[in-house]
């Protein structure tokens, strides 16, 4: 017995050390997962808050026969925001405080102190169990996905946001929680799935009271249809769909910082016109993602890709712990009906040890929280495009039903397993997968503010190079960038590299005596094979660690030594 209590003690100090490695990621992680945690966020934004240039999704245009398709809403409040903060301090310090590592670090920090939403509620809902804030923050999802604006990890705040809302007694309203599913909806209409157990149990828990069913239906409805139509009435002015005119002018939502703005608004508030209609932008997005011709241009996955593979590389040992007692209790109860008494098992499967202190989650809430897990699962294995981020919020509900049985267990296996597992995914993900863009495009950003003449960049089997963290206001001339995306393995050589380099170098606007061309590559990309090779490039910059799945290394010495994303500058003809 002792023992065990003395282990308890020892976990008590991590934390703090634990959320001091949370603030260093956010400025020397640089892992890029996934090109949507910069498309869907800070890339719009810059373009709206900064003017620069910007490859802007789909979703946010009204192009498409499907767009707008996804909110400006939750964007503009992850990255908005810190961007607004950006542009005051660059009216205070000039315009040299706008470089790509601000642009990349502000979002991040705001979503730092978002993060510890997860946290609080981890440790909130476990009845102040600590070893809640010691799973939350040592697991790399939160060193990773957390820091980085994703509609998913929005995605997951508000879902620790809808349990508070519905769990802690201080907290509990039906009309904020109507409204926090609103905005889960519009900000991914996946929430969806997971909202559902909740809902059915607020109406499970008033079923024999037939006045409060009827609150009930009035405060959720309240909360969901009022926050919705405030967030389609947003996005409708933002996208055009609904036009308002005043004076003569038509009204932005960036009007509202401009001083010239209220002054004028109070010679014309008589001139006031609104035409147009709403847009529903969860609606489009529903709309687009039920078509399967649509969902097989991202990839199509096998519909098993969600349970086998991703949730354990989520979460691991933590999924594990949570799952070994639920399974060991169905094998019990299935022996005990099947098999006659002197053939049924004696505790079989090794179980995660309970600790010292019995621990007893809420029962109902627990059921919910697993009822939220399975149904997130289930209906987001029904599509064929299976990406792991679409399973983070489980996060938050792994955490509350796992934490107890991975790190109260008498067995260090479940520990060390945890550490294993989330190291090694902080460091492929969270430092290495792709690590070398940022600070590539931070130098190249750099060297081109101070360039005589443009700088033209070609991207060679990188992943999409988010435009804004280049901070392009003109495209030509003295400081001027030009970006060319030669995209994966599967769609340019080495001989398209130096096609493109000779048109560009051919170009009307290409200066021979100013301009330059640069190369980004991977390191693990042989310059000079002799058949398919380049000449006449010089290596300017090697950035490490830089690792993408799609162009692996074979895994020598030799080969590893090559993990880095290298910067090649065109020789002077």
């Amino acid at each position: 017995g002792m023992e065990s209590v003395q282990k308890v003690e020892v976990g008590r100090d991590w934390y703090p050390i634990l959320v001091v490695l949370r603030v260093l990621a956010v400025f020397v992680a640089f892992g890029y997962i996934h090109p949507d945690g910069f498309f869907q966020a800070p890339e719009v934004l810059a373009e709206d808050i900064f003017g620069f240039e910007a490859d802007r999704p789909w979703e946010f245009t009204s192009v498409h026969a499907d767009a707008p398709a996804r909110t400006i809403v939750t964007p503009a409040i992850t990255s908005g925001l810190p961007y607004l903060l950006l542009k005051f301090l660059s009216s205070i310090l000039g315009s040299r405080v706008i470089t790509t590592y601000t642009l990349y670090f502000l979002p991040r920090f705001f979503l730092l102190i978002c993060s510890f939403l997860v946290d609080y509620t981890a440790y909130e809902l476990t009845g102040h169990n600590r070893n809640a804030l010691l799973v939350a923050s040592s697991s790399w999802v939160m060193f990773s996905y957390m820091l980085s604006p994703y509609s998913n990890t929005v995605e997951t705040l508000l879902l620790c946001l809808l349990l508070l809302s519905v769990f802690k007694k201080e907290f509990r309203s039906d009309s904020v929680t109507g409204a926090i599913i609103a905005v889960g909806i519009f900000n991914r209409f996946t929430f969806s799935f997971y909202a559902l157990p909740v809902v059915i149990y607020l109406f499970y828990s008033v079923i024999n009271n037939k006045p409060a069913i009827g609150k009930l239906i009035s405060q959720l409805s309240f909360g969901f249809f009022g926050a919705s139509l405030a967030l389609a009435i947003i996005d409708s002015i933002y996208f055009g769909s609904i036009q308002i005119t005043i004076g003569d002018s038509l009204f932005k939502w960036s009007d509202l910082l401009d001083i010239h703005f209220w002054t004028s608004l109070v010679g014309n508030i008589g001139r006031v016109s609104f035409r147009g209609s709403l847009v529903v932008t969860p609606l489009n997005n529903l709309r687009y993602n039920l078509n399967p011709a649509n969902l097989a241009t991202h990839g199509t996955h096998p519909r098993w890709l969600h349970i086998a593979i991703n949730l354990p590389m989520l979460f691991g040992p933590l999924f594990l712990a949570f799952a070994l007692p639920w399974s060991n209790a169905l094998d019990e109860i299935v022996a005990a009906k099947m098999l006659p008494p002197e053939k049924r098992p004696r505790k079989v499967v090794k179980k995660p040890v309970r600790g010292v202190k019995q621990y007893k989650l809420d029962r109902n809430m627990e059921y919910v929280l697993i009822a939220c897990l399975v149904s997130s699962v289930a209906f987001h294995s029904i599509a064929t495009h299976q990406e792991i981020r679409f399973l983070l919020p489980n996060f938050i509900l792994l955490v509350i039903l796992g934490c107890h049985e991975l790190l109260s267990s008498n067995d260090k296996w479940w520990r060390y397993s945890w550490i294993a597992h989330c190291a090694f995914f902080v460091f492929i993900f969270g430092i290495a997968h792709q690590g070398g863009m940022v600070p590539a495009m931070a130098s190249l950003h750099s060297h081109a503010s101070t360039a005589p003449g443009t700088t033209h960049i070609i991207f060679y089997h990188t992943y999409m190079p988010p435009k804004h963290l280049l901070a392009i206001t003109n495209e030509f001339g003295p400081g001027g960038i030009q970006v060319y995306d030669m995209m994966g393995p599967d769609s340019s050589t080495l001989k398209d590299v130096r096609t493109k380099s000779l048109r560009i170098s051919e170009g009307s606007t290409f200066d021979k005596d100013v301009d330059e061309i640069f190369l980004v590559a991977p390191g693990t990309i042989n310059l000079r094979d002799p058949i398919e090779g380049l000449t006449g490039w010089t290596l300017e910059d090697k950035f490490w660690f830089h690792f993408s799945f799609e162009d692996s290394p074979e895994w020598t010495p030799s080969e590893l030594a090559k993990l880095s994303l290298n910067v090649y500058r065109k020789d002077k003809q």
